[in-house]
């Protein structure tokens, strides 16, 4: 199974959420499982060195609403 994690509005001024994010990740990594965990973000983040084969970034460039 195949977990996607949406952090397109997780940034460097959000501190929470990076905060949160960044401890889902270090859980997911935790698990004994074979899942794979996709984390959408707006550019390449700074996501914490966990299990780099099962954590992936998907870097979604959206516009910014006007």
């Amino acid at each position: 199974m195949r977990v996607a994690l949406n952090a397109l509005y997780v940034g460097p001024g959000v501190a929470g959420g990076k905060v949160y994010r960044d401890g889902l990740l270090r859980g997911f990594a935790s698990l004994d499982t074979d899942e794979s965990f996709d984390v959408y973000t707006r550019r390449t983040p700074d996501l914490p060195p966990v299990s780099p084969e099962r954590i992936r970034a998907r870097p979604t460039p959206i516009p910014d609403a006007s």
